[in-house]
């Protein structure tokens, strides 16, 4: 082999193997924020933009893939051997991820996010051959669940109280930014949440957290048990891996335990059971079986009461209904929840954003791709070798270089987490995080200093492999936005075979996915430039209200006249920006109800000082906005909102002569929504009091036996149904109807 080329490929291996672990972990550290300023009203409530925003994801995401190509590249210049099967079908899953990239905008943030799990996935199950390249992500990866658990028993213990004492304080104007009533199903279900203790530090969900201190719990306990003889630090590992351990107790969830013990268990197993080869393999079995329990689950039904599988069972249904209905690309990235409205089982009282479950996410999806990705997944998961005889290429960095370089990762993801944390960290949380990261990095520097530990920290990384593999059969944290790649990382990570070195048969196909890789992240840099346009159009829109703000801080909350104008002028300029934004993102749904709240905001204030020719206008405006979008929206959302935008009208303006006209096209709207979500009982409601409202007392009187229908159906999650006086209302129109 010609060492030229064999020196500048490991160079630049390790040069996109560190860029693309910092990325990884800063993506694990910041919390996620789809629709800055406006997840609610600006005016009314503005919390601040404390996640990565959409152009800063994908940034990021592209990055992630870009960094990962780079390190593909190295070991192509050092002729490395891959495993082509996984490789093709990893092109299959690239070029259905990138075909929704590029027709649809909608999926782009969720499309590059999957695109950059898979290149994270296939990279990090190539770094077993760069010498003590697992080595480094074992340390930094395991060492960040300790983090997780600092964060989590803060979050649980102080910050939790706190917030329930603000919310209690702002219950009624955080509720009405959002446009929630109290007592509502929206109000009950936020609240249902948030009196939950419970630790998620970035994540936002408790089994995402689950799993991640059940992976490093698992992973140092095996890394601890290992190197006892060996190590006269293992009691670190041994008590970093009970302190993880104690963080997943704190979770309460089943799954995650559940995982831990079978992820544990399966290791156990491996390292005292010779004369059968337990390895990656089983992992895969192992899977299997979970998905088989779960839909054994399915089959049982109501007749136990355990929900927690019985839900999930449900979604895999969801999702295979998904996938039979659009086989060939599936249902595209982002589009689960819109589409499972529709599709979802009798009993099923959720509406969710993901099937629960690896595969059956990737089947729905991706179609075709996603039986693609699934092939490479399980392929890589299969190779995983914990007890690998052949020895990694000799690494050209020393311990003291490796050591500077996990610092460098946890320092740098640690500083650029507080920086975008810090809108809403205060003094006592900005130290809880130093202090975890600190713990965080001693325990990676403990692992990273020993240079001889391959053997124990392969055991390590199959052991948190195995936990994060049969956790994701039946939750989200491998594809969901703020754990993906981690996930993926320690995952792929874990792959030890050595393979061949100098197999220049390899070479095209490896050329080939690096020229994947880039090209799919093209359709997506497509994408960046309207992106960041309509991000920006959005910030100009919630400045006026950050004026505001200011200014009603500035007055103690009293009432101004000055006050008043700045916000009546304040929400002009808002609503401008915004219907700049959605002439370059026309097809987010969101962004057009923002604007048409702002309009009916301004409709309602010249109502009230007699500007009736005004508020028609603005009315008429708000109503045309929607209208142009729901007919691009394939969710329930938009028409529900434009049917009660229709309905509000003919309620504001009751001896108007257009106020028939106005409740039929309510009518209309609120039909379609039904049509799309038909589990809804909260729509079902709005078609009886509308047909109540027109005078149509049989079409009440039907709509009424659906209202009772679907709150039966909603049996198992009472919020989902309605209250008890909208329950007794549809009884009485069903013994009134004829």
């Amino acid at each position: 082999m010609d060492e030229s080329p064999s020196k500048l490929g490991t160079g630049l291996a390790w040069f996109g193997l560190i860029a693309m672990v910092t990325l990884v972990i800063i993506r694990a550290m910041v919390e996620h924020d789809a629709f800055p300023w406006w997840v609610s009203d600006p005016f009314v409530f503005s919390p601040p933009v404390i996640g990565l925003t959409p152009t800063k994801t994908l940034l990021l995401n592209l990055g992630v893939v870009l960094s990962g190509s780079l390190m593909l590249t190295g070991l192509l210049l050092r002729k490395e051997h891959i495993d082509t099967p996984s490789a093709i079908l990893l092109m299959i899953g690239m070029v259905i991820i990138a075909h929704h990239g590029f027709h649809t905008f909608e999926s782009v943030l969720e499309g590059s996010n999957l695109l950059a799990i898979v290149a994270v996935l296939y990279v990090a199950s190539c770094t077993h051959k760069l010498g003590h390249a697992q080595h480094l992500i074992a340390a930094i990866t395991l060492g960040f669940s300790l983090l997780l658990v600092v964060m989590g028993s803060y979050e649980m213990f102080v910050i939790h109280p706190d917030t329930i004492a603000n919310y209690e304080l702002t219950r009624e104007s955080f509720l009405a930014a959002r446009g929630w009533t109290p007592g509502s199903f929206e109000a009950l279900g936020y609240e249902r949440r948030l009196y939950q203790a419970e630790p998620i530090a970035w994540f936002g969900l408790t089994n995402v957290f689950a799993s991640f201190v059940g992976a490093g719990a698992a992973g140092l306990l095996i890394l601890g048990w290992h190197t006892r003889k060996t190590d006269r630090l293992w009691v670190v590992y041994l008590l970093g891996g009970l302190t993880a351990l104690v963080g997943l107790m704190m979770t309460g969830a089943k799954g995650g335990v559940g995982a831990f013990g079978l992820g544990l268990g399966l290791t156990i197993a491996a390292m005292f059971i010779t004369r059968i080869k337990l390895d990656g393999r089983a992992i895969v079995a192992l899977c299997g079986m979970v998905i088989l329990s779960v839909i054994a689950r399915g089959f049982i039904g109501e007749r136990i009461g355990e929900l927690s599988l019985f839900f999930r069972s449900q979604y895999m249904v969801g999702a295979m209904r998904m996938f039979f209905g659009h086989p060939l690309f599936g249902v595209g990235p982002g589009a689960f929840q819109d589409h499972y409205a529709s599709v979802k089982p009798v009993l099923s009282p959720e509406d969710v954003a993901s099937a629960h479950s690896l595969p059956f996410d990737l089947l729905a999806l991706l179609g075709i791709g996603g039986i693609a990705l699934i092939g490479a997944l399980v392929s890589i998961i299969a190779r995983i070798r914990p007890d690998a005889q052949s020895k990694p290429a000799v690494s050209p960095l020393d311990r003291r270089q490796l050591i500077r370089i996990a610092m460098l990762i946890i320092a740098i993801a640690s500083v650029i987490s507080i920086r975008f944390g810090s809108p809403a960290m205060d003094i006592n949380l900005l130290i809880v995080q130093a202090l975890g990261s600190m713990l965080w990095g001693g325990v990676a520097l403990v692992i990273v200093r020993r240079g001889n530990l391959d053997a124990s920290v392969r055991w390590a990384m199959f052991a948190g492999a195995s936990v994060l593999a049969i956790h994701a059969m039946i939750e989200v944290s491998a594809t969901w936005f703020v754990s993906g790649m981690l996930w993926a990382l320690m995952v792929g990570g874990a792959c030890s075979t050595s393979g061949k070195v100098g197999d220049a048969k390899a070479r095209p196909v490896l050329f080939v996915v690096i020229l994947g890789l880039i090209g799919s992240s093209a359709f997506f840099a497509l994408r960046l430039p309207p992106i960041m346009a309509w991000e920006k159009e959005l910030s100009l829109a919630a400045a006026p209200a950050i004026e505001v703000s200011i200014q009603r801080d500035a007055l103690g909350g009293l009432p101004s006249p000055e006050l008043n104008r700045l916000e009546f002028d304040g929400r002009f300029i808002a609503i401008e920006h915004l219907i700049r934004a959605i002439q370059i993102r026309p097809t987010h749904m969101a962004t057009r109800i923002a604007a048409s709240q702002q309009m009916l905001w301004q409709a309602s204030v010249f109502a009230s000082i007699g500007k009736h020719e005004e508020s028609v206008k603005e009315w008429d405006r708000a109503l045309n906005l929607l209208e142009a979008g729901v007919a691009q929206s394939t969710g329930a959302s938009g028409y529900q909102w434009l049917g009660s935008v229709w309905f509000e009208r003919a309620m504001q303006f009751p001896d108007d002569p257009a106020k028939m006209d106005w409740l039929e096209h309510a009518q209309i709207a609120w039909s379609q929504a039904f049509v799309r979500s038909p589990r809804n009982p909260h729509l079902a409601l709005k078609l009886m009091d509308l047909a109540i409202a027109q005078g149509a007392h049989k079409a009440a009187g039907d709509m009424a036996k659906r209202v009772i229908q679907l709150h039966e159906q909603n049996r198992l999650d009472p919020l989902r149904g309605v209250g008890q006086e909208d329950l007794t209302r549809a009884q009485n129109w069903v013994h009134r109807s004829p």
